[in-house]
């Protein structure tokens, strides 16, 4: 997830709470953006380049594994 929507998702939640609480809007915005980061980085997600990587590996192996099943179904034939 992009660093723009922790921001946003901060600016959302703060923009419910009264201007003349600003600094108490500031610190709860970074408590909020810690929390969810923190929440986020302990689900250990991965990024879609590494499922995209994964992904590549597999579709290469099934391949060769394919290839392998019908050398060996030649044969038996």
């Amino acid at each position: 997830m992009e660093n723009n929507n922790f921001e946003d998702w901060g600016r959302k939640l703060s923009a419910l709470l009264p201007e003349s609480a600003s600094q108490i809007k500031q610190d709860i915005e970074k408590n909020i953006k810690f929390l969810v980061k923190d929440a986020i980085k302990r689900m250990d997600l991965v990024e879609r380049s590494e499922l995209e990587e994964l992904q590549s590996k597999q579709v290469s192996k099934i391949s060769e594994l394919q290839q392998r099943i019908d050398e060996l179904e030649a044969q038996i034939k």
